[in-house]
């Protein structure tokens, strides 16, 4: 997205914990509709189930979740404590 202003963003830490996924979906759910996105909701609650399912799965530590967000662009974040970055299979 290049040099994304986001007017809206919000951070979220999850517990460590599969349950997160729900929340995340949840808390996405809510921040789009917060900042009043148009975009397909439904495919950016499935790229937020798939990234933190992976910092669950391949990670250390909690995840965090940040979403920013315009009526047009979204761009989600999710990160852990762990030192390693990812590595292409």
């Amino acid at each position: 997205m290049g040099s994304f202003a986001a007017p809206y963003q919000v951070d979220t830490q999850l517990p460590e914990e599969m349950g997160s996924i729900t929340a995340a979906r949840q808390r996405a759910r809510e921040v789009l509709a917060e900042c009043g996105y148009r975009g397909r909701r439904e495919d950016v609650l499935l790229v937020v189930s798939e990234l933190v399912t992976n910092a669950l799965v391949h990670g250390d530590g909690p995840p965090a979740l940040r979403i920013r967000c315009t009526p047009s662009h979204v761009r989600i974040e999710v990160r852990d404590r762990g030192p390693r970055l990812p590595v292409p299979r």
